[in-house]
């Protein structure tokens, strides 16, 4: 099996443009709260399956390493331990990417 050094790049884009849908389809601006709808599109894209968690891992971009040891989940699985990085990696990555593209009203759904 060949490493994919973009595994984690092209999982934060897909995360983004999965986040972008709920946007517009919740109407959220920059300004609203948003966390509880990147919550939800964040942890649909966290992967289950052993091979794409250890090839998350093993990609570029992502660190090993827990931001928050508060996020770190009190067993040894390591796959849930795993799993719980990639996603705090893409709840922070997501938040923070430019191509995240929040709602604008339309001035013509005004009048």
């Amino acid at each position: 099996m060949e490493r994919n050094a973009n595994a984690y790049y092209e999982l934060v884009a897909a995360t983004v443009e999965a986040f972008n849908e709920r946007i517009q389809y919740d109407q959220l601006t920059q300004d609203d709260d948003y966390s509880d709808a990147l919550h939800e599109v964040v942890d649909g894209m966290v992967p289950h399956y052993y091979s794409d968690i250890f090839t998350v891992m093993a990609a570029d971009g992502i660190s090993h390493e827990f931001d928050d040891s508060g996020l770190i989940p009190d067993t040894k699985d390591v796959t849930r331990i795993l799993q719980a990085r990639i996603y705090e990696a893409l709840y922070i990555d997501v938040q923070d990417d430019s191509d995240v593209v929040w709602f604008e009203e339309n001035e013509e759904d005004d009048e």
